[in-house]
């Protein structure tokens, strides 16, 4: 999968994060089949890890349009708009992770 990133967002980031989620998964036990909300979502750095992970994404949010194009490219799906325009969503996520 080809990921878009803006040139001054390219960092080992998402390595680092992957590599604290393996030992966090470890200490904790955290199930291998996790499901995660992406709030304020951006491009979609922070969901690259918990992908590469095998956990599942439910649901997403993001209101900068420019972001939102960037994500839909890297995912294949846009991210909700701003989260606090949406009726509802804490009931449905909830219900849905657990």
């Amino acid at each position: 999968m080809k990921r878009h990133r803006h040139p001054s967002t390219i960092t080992n980031q998402p390595q680092c994060f992957l590599t604290f989620f393996v030992h966090l998964r470890q200490t904790i036990g955290i199930p291998q089949m996790a499901r995660f909300i992406d709030l304020f979502a951006g491009m979609g750095g922070i969901r690259i890890p918990f992908d590469e992970l095998g956990y599942q994404c439910v649901f997403s949010s993001e209101w900068d349009k420019a972001a939102c194009d960037t994500y839909e490219a890297n995912f294949g799906e846009r991210p909700q708009g701003d989260i606090t325009k949406i009726p509802a969503f804490l009931a449905c996520i909830v219900q849905e992770i657990m």
